[in-house]
This record gives structure tokens, C-alpha cells and sequence, in this order.
């Protein structure tokens, strides 16, 4: 379950849009992933740690060829 918190100035959180996009790449199509990929680009060069939390589920898994399997 992703959670989005609800903006403190009444805009539309960074968060809060990182969870929108979540909710529509489960289908995974392309323009789905190019948007969820250029969203993760934005909270990362503006350092937000909270919408890029919220790209994650709350007990997800990461299967990585670098870092083995990661749950969590």
C-alpha cells in the first residue's frame, strides 16, 4: 500500500504524484515507464526523499544482480 501525504500548501506533492505514477505503471507500458523514470529523475536531482520513498511499496522485493535479493 502506497500512502501519499497530503500537501501541506493545498499543490500537489511531489510524493503524492510519485503515488499516481505508481498506481499507473502496474500496467508497465512503455510511455507508463518512460513517466515513472523521468518522475524518479525529479525527486532525485531535487533531493526528495520522500517522494522517492513513496515510488516503493511498503514490503517490497529488489532482485539485483549486484546486490543479490532485497526485501523490505
Amino acid at each position: 500500500c502506497i500512502r501519499a501525504r497530503r500537501p501541506r500548501d493545498g499543490a500537489a506533492s511531489s510524493s503524492a504524484r510519485a503515488a499516481r505514477l505508481v498506481a499507473i505503471i502496474r500496467r508497465m507500458t512503455r510511455a507508463a515507464i518512460e513517466a515513472f523514470f523521468t518522475s524518479r529523475r525529479h525527486l532525485w536531482t531535487s533531493r526528495d526523499a520522500e517522494g522517492l520513498a513513496a515510488c516503493h511499496a511498503e514490503h517490497g522485493t529488489l532482485d539485483s544482480p549486484m546486490f543479490g535479493r532485497r526485501e523490505g
